[in-house]
Formats: structure tokens, C-alpha cells, sequence
């Protein structure tokens, strides 16, 4: 009962206070805690004061501050808590309160790399992914994906180890049937955070079919889900720009659809249906991006180059000739396509897909895409044609 132990105590509530310690799901505890250690006697200054008969108080109110302090979880405990959740799938859905506060809880919290590390160390990536596979709800899948994204974003240590738990095996089929735009775009999005700045996650995801499913993705979902569409052309850009990689159907694709005319926003009824400003805009960077690869590595690029350039002529023509500023990665595409055309590439259009690869690494990044049917049902895998280009010389 002296004032150093409320100053340790103030300081003790201080710090439960800070997420994800926060005791403010137990409105007033913090405030009637502090008052009631305030109100306690100093205790004694001097012989007298100390031979002086303390007051008595109410054995329950010493019961009330025992039994709020052991209330107290510690943070550890409270994830393995959380975690343990998942560990019966088929019972988490989204009308089960207890189920989606508890993901919703740990998807904030692993976004510290701290509670990364410790929801790796009770087994998380691997319960989510099991959840993942076995919910039959959308929004269960939604929220587990993102838990996969916060984890694993710029955190090597989660990104291997979902690169040894084979996160390809269980997302890219998920990817390719999910009908929830909510879920599809955290889907594409965790896909994202595991494969970029870790070369091992791209080469699993692009040896198991990424970039078919990127294409699939892209074809039927271009016009009503333009969130994931424009996250699947950032992957698409990010695996050409940095990992030299790219299909050419998918380079096609983001040829056309950044030079197709974007729908109005708001939308205007009877208007023609088309991609939104952020799938052309996100078009736009991944179309640059496989230009200006083609072009610096040569001749082993100039094939699809000049399929690009074929595609952009029409469109470089019009802007060049337009009052009209492009956006920032419109600029950019329409830069890398003048670079491509003083370098000598000439339109051409092919029919024949396959591009010849002389790098030995690009047999791992052969694709398998999973073909979807009009009905958004998987279809039986077929093979499409990769380009692995080289890093330019020196």
C-alpha cells in the first residue's frame, strides 16, 4: 500500500491498455482498478504511523481486485486461444459470432510481424489453409485469405513456411472456382503477399499454373469484379518486371483491356460494358512491364514484343493525336511502346502461341492453367505457353 506500487500498477494498466493487451472490452475495469489502488492508505511514514492500526476494508473489494487481475489473459495465450478456432472447420461460419470475431481478431493482429511469428508458432498457416479448404462459407474463405495476406507480407520467415506447407496446392484451386467477389480479391490478393520479394513462392505458384489461373481470372471476371482483376494484372506486372516471366496470352490481355475505353463512373445505365479505370489503369503497368522486358533482352523477346506493339499501335496512334493527358502508367505503356518501336520491333500478330525458350530454368515455370467453363467450374488442366526471358546483358 505504498505509492510506488500504484505508480507500478498505473504503469502496469498503462501498458494493457496498448493493443492487443487492451482490456477495453471490459468497459470501466481499468478506471475502477486505478481508483480503487488510489484510494488505499499510503501506508506508514514514521514509528508512530507504523504501530497505527491500518483501516479494514471490505474483504470483498481485495476480492473484486484479485479477481480482475487474474481476469487479465495473457496476449500469448489469447492467440493460441484464437487459433484454436479453426481447428474444427466445418463448424466456423459466418452466423457464428464467436468463429468470424476470433479470425477477425487474428487477421489484425498478425499484421505485427511479432504476432506473425507467434501465430507460426502455434501452427496457424497450417489450420488456416485447412480452413480454407474445407469452409463451405464465403466470407469465412474471405477472412482467411486475408489472415494468409497480413501474415505473409513482407515477412520471409511466413512466406516460407507456407511456401513448405505447398499454399499453391490449396489457393489456386480456391482462386479458380470462387464466385465471391470478396473472397476472389483476398484470394488473389494473399496470393500476392506470399510470392512477392520471395523468389521460392513465385516459382511454386508459377510451376503449378499461376499465371493460367491469372488468365482465367482475367477473361471472366474482367467486367463485374475489376478489384480482382486489377490485383491479378499487379501480379502479372510484378512477375514480368521482376521475375522476367510472363504468358503470352496474359500479355495480350493486358495489351487489350489498357487500351479498351473504360466504363464512366459512376456507372451510366445502357452504357456499354467494359473494364473499370483501375483494370485498365493496373492493364496499363502490366503491359509496360512485358514490353520493356521483351525489348531489353532482344531478340529472344522480340516475338511477343511486336504482338504487343501490333496490339497498342491503334491506341499509341490516337493518344499521340489527342489533346487529352494519359494517366501516369498509360504514359508509361505509351513510353515503352515508342522505346520498343525505336528499337525495331514491327507489329506482328501470331496465332501461334508457343514461344520458343532457351533458358533452362523456364521448364519450372511451365504453366498448367485451370481452365474454367462458362459455368465457373474446373475444368481439366491444359498446357499454356510461358515465356522465361533471360536478364538482359550487362
Amino acid at each position: 500500500k505504498s505509492n510506488s506500487f500504484c505508480t507500478l500498477l498505473e504503469s502496469f494498466l498503462s501498458y494493457l491498455r496498448q493493443p492487443p493487451h487492451a482490456m477495453s472490452n471490459i468497459p470501466g475495469l481499468n478506471t475502477a482498478i486505478l481508483d480503487f489502488c488510489t484510494r488505499l492508505d499510503d501506508g506508514p511514514r514514521d514509528e508512530a504511523a507504523a504501530r497505527r492500526e491500518l483501516p479494514q476494508r471490505d474483504p470483498a473489494e481485495y476480492q473484486w481486485l484479485r479477481d480482475a487481475l487474474a481476469s487479465i489473459e495473457q496476449p500469448e495465450a489469447r492467440l493460441k486461444k484464437l487459433i484454436a478456432v479453426m481447428d474444427n472447420p466445418d463448424k466456423c461460419t459466418s452466423e457464428d459470432d464467436e468463429c468470424m470475431s476470433a479470425l477477425e481478431e487474428i487477421m489484425d493482429m498478425v499484421e505485427d510481424i511479432n504476432w506473425a511469428v507467434e501465430y507460426d508458432l502455434n501452427n496457424g498457416p497450417l489450420k488456416t489453409l485447412n480452413l480454407l479448404g474445407k469452409t463451405t462459407d464465403a466470407e469465412v474463405r474471405r477472412v482467411a485469405a486475408m489472415i494468409v495476406a497480413h501474415s505473409s507480407q513482407n515477412h520471409e520467415r511466413l512466406q516460407k513456411k507456407f511456401v513448405e506447407l505447398k499454399f499453391q496446392d490449396r489457393l489456386i484451386p480456391l482462386l479458380a472456382s470462387e464466385q465471391n467477389h470478396g473472397a476472389r480479391a483476398a484470394l488473389i490478393f494473399a496470393i500476392s503477399c506470399v510470392c512477392r520479394s520471395y523468389p521460392p513462392a513465385s516459382a511454386a505458384f508459377l510451376g503449378a499454373g499461376g499465371l493460367g489461373v491469372i488468365l482465367n481470372t482475367i477473361t471472366f471476371h474482367a467486367y463485374h469484379d475489376p478489384k480482382t482483376t486489377a490485383r491479378c494484372f499487379r501480379l502479372a506486372e510484378y512477375f514480368a518486371a521482376e521475375l522476367s516471366t510472363t504468358a503470352a496470352p496474359v500479355a495480350h490481355a493486358a495489351c487489350r483491356l489498357a487500351v479498351a475505353e473504360p466504363v464512366p463512373e459512376p456507372p451510366v445505365e445502357g452504357a456499354k460494358p467494359g473494364p473499370s479505370i483501375d483494370v485498365t489503369t493496373a492493364a496499363a503497368g502490366a503491359a509496360r512491364a512485358v514490353v520493356e522486358r521483351c525489348v531489353a533482352v532482344g531478340h529472344q523477346g522480340a516475338p511477343l514484343a511486336a504482338e504487343c506493339v501490333a496490339i497498342l499501335s491503334p491506341w499509341a496512334e490516337r493518344t499521340a493525336a489527342s489533346d487529352d493527358a494519359p494517366s501516369t502508367d498509360h504514359k508509361a505503356l505509351l513510353e515503352a511502346y515508342r522505346a520498343a518501336v525505336r528499337a525495331g520491333v514491327t507489329a506482328t500478330t501470331s496465332t501461334n502461341k508457343t514461344v520458343a525458350v532457351d533458358d533452362d530454368a523456364a521448364a519450372a515455370a511451365v504453366a498448367s492453367p485451370i481452365a474454367l467453363g462458362s459455368d465457373g467450374t474446373a475444368a481439366s488442366p491444359r498446357p499454356e505457353p510461358v515465356l522465361s526471358l533471360p536478364a538482359p546483358p550487362a
